[in-house]
């Protein structure tokens, strides 16, 4: 079996025993969990890391390459995903994974991502390297490079227009809210009228600019979504400005809290 075949990646989920396609440093092997789910471990004290070289992307283009990693919850370890001289780091798995839809629901899989531009020679290596230093056992999972163009916007940390969101919310991942199920949250898409106010009664607009925008719809008490650390990546010290267009159909049903 091909694994990863039609991808950039050669077994990006990590379904070779011996994990053939990729180059270990350190402690680095296939898990197998009790419910048959494969992934990859990084464990021991020493530096442990899996790399890939990835051939055959396109010169100038830019590209999102992202992975599920769990840190060993209650623990930390600095994990670091890089591809084309970006990189991002997850230091704690403190994010349950409520999507019941998911394969690792109720574990601490998240997924991380790096956007870059492929260089000339369309190679690039990806790496996913847990520092030593820790015994904390480190699980990393489908894996992806896919090629996208996010928004950016000078000045700002993050910058999200939804219009180009490789997988999920952008930089939000799923609350508690109503537990571990399918959320009411989604990237909406423009097909006017039908998405926008007015039509047959709606109160207010699917999309407000551009072709996409997140929406949530009757959803359940509770956290609809959140960041985390690696998706926001603030410092201790500084002074952070949150700022979003948003469009509600009843005052009071959502409000914004933060936490650091």
């Amino acid at each position: 079996v091909a694994w990863g075949q039609g991808t950039p990646l050669k077994d990006p989920g990590f379904n070779d025993r011996a994990l053939t396609g990729w180059t270990k440093t350190g402690t680095a092997a296939r898990d197998t969990d009790e419910q048959s789910r494969n992934s990859a471990a990084l464990s021991g004290t020493a530096e442990a890391a899996l790399s890939q070289s990835v051939t055959g992307l396109k010169p100038g283009k830019r590209y999102t390459a992202s992975a599920l990693i769990e840190v060993e919850p209650g623990a930390t370890r600095r994990t670091v995903l890089s591809a084309g001289g970006k990189s991002v780091a997850v230091e704690r798995s403190t994010a349950e994974d409520f999507v019941a839809a998911s394969d690792w629901h109720g574990t601490s899989f998240q997924r991380a991502k790096v956007n870059f531009t492929a260089p000339a020679n369309g190679r690039t290596t990806l790496r996913i390297e847990a520092a030593a230093g820790s015994t904390a056992r480190v699980r990393a999972d489908d894996v992806r490079i896919v090629e996208n163009a996010p928004a950016t916007r000078p000045g700002t940390l993050v910058y999200e227009d939804f219009e180009a969101v490789d997988q999920g919310w952008g930089p939000f991942l799923k609350g508690d809210a109503g537990g571990s199920t399918d959320p009411r949250t989604s990237v909406s898409q423009l097909n006017a009228p039908y998405t926008q106010s007015g039509w047959n009664g709606k109160l207010i607009d699917d999309v407000l600019g551009g072709k996409e925008s997140l929406k949530s719809h009757e959803e359940n008490t509770g956290l609809v979504y959140r960041t985390a650390p690696w998706t926001v990546p603030m410092k201790d010290g500084h002074r952070y400005e949150v700022a979003f267009d948003y469009q509600s159909s009843h005052a009071g049903a959502y409000s914004w809290v933060d936490g650091y």
